[in-house]
């Protein structure tokens, strides 16, 4: 796939190798397009100059997220201009007025619920991802932890995954942790834990 900005930047197209146009959508009101870099997953992520940030799109022209400020602290830019990635990797390299900044590329979490399917009784995980990541979910009682889901691969958006009731249904006193990680660049170097109540209504 091919994607391109245009309209001073406050247009994307996708286009295919034969010139086809797949999609074509308009940025939210005040950001503009500069530079672009495609992924290993073929994420768009456009530097935005005038609002000293980055734009990350899925393969669909869906936003995704917008990160970063005006300054000289972290996740912060004055600029931003050209942006590269490496696709096997996933480190990115970022351009701006005064120098350029590196990355690790990571993951984040939008929302995340856990909750009984009262259609199906069974258990299902709900996240909401900003970037493919492996999944976890840990039962913890006292000292023992239960291993419910092991880094299940996840998608860039909402995904669900299905849950053996049983093991919910021995463990419905327990806290309940969700683990995320990335799956390049950072993995095995980071993760990211959060508490997840238990929904049975």
């Amino acid at each position: 796939m091919i994607f391109c900005a245009d309209s001073s930047g406050k247009r994307l197209w996708k286009i295919d190798f034969s010139g086809n146009v797949q999609k074509i959508i308009r940025l939210p009101a005040k950001y503009s397009a500069n530079y672009g870099t495609v992924d290993y997953y073929h994420s768009l992520w456009i530097t935005d100059k005038n609002n000293h940030c980055i734009l990350k799109f899925n393969n669909e022209l869906d936003l995704i997220d917008v990160f970063g400020s005006y300054g000289k602290g972290d996740n912060q830019f004055i600029e931003p201009r050209g942006i590269a990635v490496y696709r096997r990797f996933g480190q990115m390299f970022i351009a701006e007025k005064p120098g350029a900044q590196y990355y690790w590329t990571g993951t984040d979490i939008k929302s995340k619920t856990l909750e009984k399917n009262s259609i199906n009784k069974c258990y299902t995980l709900t996240t909401d991802l900003k970037e493919y990541s492996f999944v976890s979910l840990f039962s913890i009682q006292g000292k023992d932890t239960t291993r419910l889901l092991y880094k299940r691969y996840a998608r860039c958006g909402i995904n669900k995954m299905s849950i053996n009731t049983k093991q919910i249904e021995d463990l419905k006193r327990s806290n309940f942790i969700l683990r995320i990680e990335p799956t390049y660049s950072s993995y095995t170097y980071y993760h990211w834990d959060y508490p997840i109540e238990l929904n049975c209504d």
